[in-house]
């Protein structure tokens, strides 16, 4: 081998080096846009309804009354919804009238299991279980689901609040769940309740009432 040949190798394999390390990059690159790969995220805490708090990231904000009648035209109005900046994941909160009894947890995870397989074409769960947070119990549903060849991932937590049901509800499209599922631990671990407060929620402010509070069946004791 001559000296021009061994001085030409180092040059060799670093033009070589750098072109590995150019394509592994634009890989990386297109790996994160496509798959929305997670970034860090900085947290807020939201006062969903007075006595009711949660941190959610910070660029969640209230969602407005027409983004609201836009997405979810067929729904009660939720006593709470935040929206995310590009309006692609929503996390909101609803309290269901009807009176139940703390032993009943495991009636409502037979019943909201079978409501959610009828809302949709295609479930796939994730998880389904009753979990503990802050020493109170959830019924907790992660899935994903398909209608209309719509497709979302859904994170939704049922739990027992002076005998009614408080949901939180936490969806986003099918395509960026990889973008917020890991900060799914974050949002329900950090949900507290202040049972003494009245739930007092945003658009209810708007609107003038004062306070929610839920009817109540009175069960006259018998004699």
């Amino acid at each position: 081998m001559t000296t021009n040949q061994t001085n030409f190798l180092p040059i060799k394999n670093s033009i070589s080096l750098i072109f590995l390390l150019s394509i592994l990059f634009y890989s990386i690159n297109i790996l994160t846009i496509e798959g929305q790969a997670p970034i860090e995220q900085k947290y807020k805490t939201i006062t969903l309804v007075n006595g009711v708090k949660v941190k959610l990231p910070s660029d969640f904000t209230l969602m407005s009354d027409d983004d609201l009648a836009l997405k979810y035209p067929s729904t009660k109005k939720p006593l709470a919804m935040y929206t995310s900046a590009d309006k692609l994941a929503d996390f909101g909160l609803n309290v269901s009238k009807t009176v139940w009894s703390e032993n009943d947890l495991i009636i409502l995870k037979k019943i909201y299991k079978s409501t959610i397989l009828e809302m949709y074409v295609k479930v796939n769960f994730i998880k389904e279980e009753i979990i503990t947070i802050d020493g109170k119990k959830f019924i907790q549903f992660e899935f994903t689901s398909e209608v209309e060849n719509h497709k979302k991932y859904t994170h939704v937590l049922y739990t027992l609040v002076k005998q009614h049901v408080y949901i939180f509800n936490f969806t986003c499209p099918q395509r960026v769940q990889d973008k917020w599922q890991p900060a799914i631990p974050q949002i329900i671990n950090s949900i507290q309740f202040n049972l003494a407060a009245p739930t007092t929620s945003e658009y209810q402010k708007k609107e003038g009432v004062k306070y929610y509070q839920p009817k109540r069946k009175i069960v006259q004791p018998s004699k």
